[in-house]
């Protein structure tokens, strides 16, 4: 019955066109951006502030050459924004600004930085059940970066500088690429890098607190390494950075007590009950430890 059927073969045809197809209908390859082109930046002198989508509109050729592969074409639309965003921003509306940085956030900015640090799987864990992940004091405390101290640092400036610009909107669209920044500074073997991702946690942990539940135990086991360094004012900024994580994901009426959780006995042998903040900095006071065992 095969057989029979082979004369049917010179009928079939693929749905999906193949490259050579598409580029035989299109007349060539795909074309690539190979010079710095002129875009509106070098076309206008004055800024059109207007409406933030009309500012989208003059700087847009300028977001797209971003993703160019030829250097130059980035380098000289980067230095094109550098002059318009940081040079002229006290000239910007708060609303143009923030739509700019929607603009870069998603498709850029996060993307690139998480590539770049490695931060998607900081423990190596992702691709594997639960059941087969190992205990907290097997997984890694520092990663290795293939970049060069000077640039690690600069790079951790670069996020520092980012995370303190978000809002909390933003934060919060963006909350797992953040918080895993911020754990692969702080499990960087540089000390000047863990020191400043001390202090970058520190200030994210406490504008952020409410949101930050879940990221916690992560956030506060990035810093195994920074407690157990060998310069002792980077201990002592991982326990500030630690007392931070502490107050994460407590709204504020737990943290005065309005909320009560499970009961203890008192010395005088009355019944007292223990405030949910206190479980939370309990549990997570001894999976950090944990790992240091």
């Amino acid at each position: 019955m095969d057989s029979s059927l082979n004369w049917m073969s010179s009928w079939s045809a693929t749905l999906k066109p193949t490259e050579h197809q598409v580029e035989a209908f299109l007349g060539g390859p795909a074309m690539a951006v190979v010079e710095p082109p002129t875009t509106m930046v070098d076309a206008l002198e004055e800024l059109p502030t207007g409406t933030p989508e009309i500012f989208l509109a003059y700087i847009q050729r300028d977001i797209n050459c971003l993703s160019e592969e030829n250097l130059s074409v980035r380098l000289q639309s980067l230095q094109k924004l550098e002059r318009v965003l940081v040079k002229q921003i006290d000239s910007l509306a708060t609303d143009i600004v923030d739509a700019v940085v929607d603009a870069l956030l998603k498709p850029y900015i996060f993307p690139s930085l998480v590539a770049r640090l490695g931060s998607e799987d900081l423990d190596g864990v992702a691709h594997l059940p639960e059941i087969m992940r190992p205990d907290p004091e097997q997984k890694p405390t520092e990663i290795a970066q293939p970049d060069s101290e000077e640039v690690r640092l600069q790079l951790g400036h670069f996020v520092a500088s980012l995370l303190s610009r978000c809002s909390p909107t933003q934060i919060y669209s963006y909350i797992d690429e953040a918080t895993g920044l911020i754990r692969a500074a702080a499990m960087d073997p540089f000390h000047e890098v863990k020191a400043l991702a001390c202090e970058t946690m520190i200030s994210f942990c406490y504008n952020h607190t409410e949101m930050l539940l879940h990221f916690a135990l992560p956030l506060a086991r990035s810093l195994t390494s920074c407690l157990t360094h060998n310069h002792a004012k980077l201990r002592i900024a991982g326990l500030r950075a630690v007392t931070a994580c502490l107050w994460c994901g407590v709204p504020w009426p737990s943290r005065f007590g309005f909320r009560f959780g499970p009961r203890r006995m008192t010395r005088k042998g009355s019944v007292k009950l223990i405030p949910p903040v206190l479980q939370f900095r309990f549990l997570l006071i001894a999976s950090v430890f944990h790992g240091l065992m």
